[in-house]
């Protein structure tokens, strides 16, 4: 039985798969096995993830109608043997000594999970580490205080990517969690949480392992926007319904943090979000259900109220000048506090 299982679903990406998965087997840390699943591609990539399957042993592959990225997790999940799961896509890249890390991060500190730290890889070929990460460095926490705590922190950046995290095995069995397979998006914000609320160590390692390589026409470029909308309700249902089970004050986070991902969906419609009537009248009355002075501030409250486009603007901004340097935060900080 191997150490860790990499989950990896491919669909139609052929130009990439190469890259992915050279940094993969290349790893420092060797006792892995990989799960390759083609999700029904329509390109190059099933003679490419053969030409692999056949030079390197630990490859498993399995050829599926396409079913998308949730369910070919699942399956995944159904076919791995290790002790710690490790998921990726298959059009980033992994640092040389990532798995080494993380197997011994985990075990260093006997972790259920632990997160790393990712850069961001532009078209013209700048990098860019991640600025929303929540540092816990030698600190380890539950798994659901970590996840409400680091969603105030990144204020609200919903970054819970599965390609960040290695997970015990045994805590997803016992768990029972899967990816939501109605879900097109936004698949890993549920599986996540639900997750980690069953996780009582995590821990973080703050340096990029990972690359997160910007394409142009990625998943979720080009996802249909009423799909994007409707799979940002249903994960908020999600998590509302997450947060009956849990205490306070994480169940309120939670609760907020539904709220605030449906308004953070608004980003899709650019210049036509103010003319979604009804998507933003339901925003608003689901705000007053909540005691959002204890999340947002005065102005992004105030902001709420003249209109959600205009609040989502505002948090675009903030992330934009994060991602401009420490001079251009001053520019907006004081209207998010």
């Amino acid at each position: 039985m191997a150490k860790v299982s990499v989950i990896i679903s491919v669909y139609n990406t052929s130009s990439r798969l190469a890259i992915a998965l050279d940094s993969l087997l290349a790893q420092t840390f060797a006792d892995f096995e990989v799960i390759l699943i083609n999700d029904g591609s329509s390109d190059d990539s099933l003679s490419i993830l053969e030409k692999y399957s056949q030079k390197d042993e630990r490859i498993q592959l399995f050829d599926r109608t396409n079913h998308g990225i949730s369910a070919s997790r699942n399956f995944g999940l159904s076919k791995a043997t290790g002790e710690y799961i490790y998921f990726m896509d298959s059009d980033d890249k992994l640092e040389l000594t990532m798995l080494e890390q993380m197997v011994d991060f985990i075990e260093l500190n006997n972790l259920d999970a632990v997160r790393v730290n990712f850069l961001n890889i532009y078209r013209n070929g700048k990098r860019k580490i991640n600025p929303y990460f929540f540092k816990l460095y030698e600190v380890v926490m539950p798994g659901m205080q970590y996840f409400c705590t680091d969603a105030k922190l990144q204020r609200w950046n919903m970054q819970n990517m599965t390609w960040m995290w290695m997970i015990r095995h045994e805590v997803i069995k016992a768990s029972g969690v899967q990816f939501p397979e109605q879900v097109k998006v936004l698949e890993d914000v549920a599986f996540m949480a639900g997750l980690l609320a069953h996780c009582e160590r995590v821990g973080t390692i703050e340096k990029p392992l990972y690359q997160y390589i910007q394409y142009e026409q990625s998943l979720t470029n080009t996802l249909r926007l009423k799909q994007t909308e409707a799979d940002a309700k249903a994960v908020a249902e999600n998590l509302v319904q997450l947060s009956d089970d849990q205490i306070e004050p994480h169940a309120t986070t939670l609760r907020v943090y539904a709220w605030m991902l449906r308004v953070l969906s608004l980003k899709i419609y650019r210049r036509q979000a103010f003319g979604q009537k009804v998507f933003c009248k339901d925003i608003r009355s689901t705000a007053k259900e909540l005691p959002l002075k204890n999340y947002i501030s005065f102005w992004q409250r105030f902001l709420l109220r003249l209109h959600p486009a205009i609040l989502v603007a505002h948090l675009w901004l903030l992330e934009y000048a994060d991602r401009l340097g420490d001079k251009f935060k001053k520019v907006f900080r004081v209207y998010s506090e």
